[in-house]
């Protein structure tokens, strides 16, 4: 089993409406998302790479509109 590394070019053609945020940016929400979803070879809960890669650039995807703590307005959708 191997891990799923940030592939920015592939991100952003799935996720356009992130084109504009900083690389190093959404790199960091990248690694926020394996805190949600494990990225390592002994706990990961999905064992097939590609799904894995798909579910954590989806995760990626929820967390980069929300950089900080819930506004107000955000906590109402939750």
């Amino acid at each position: 089993m191997s891990i799923v590394v940030f592939n920015e070019q592939a991100f952003a053609l799935r996720y356009p409406e992130f084109s504009a945020v900083n690389p190093t940016l959404l790199n960091a929400y990248f690694n926020e998302a394996t805190i949600y979803c494990s990225n390592d070879n002994i706990t990961a809960p999905i064992t097939d790479i590609n799904l894995r890669t798909v579910c954590l650039n989806m995760l990626t995807a929820h967390i980069a509109p929300f950089p900080g703590p819930p506004t107000r307005r955000q906590a109402r959708l939750w």
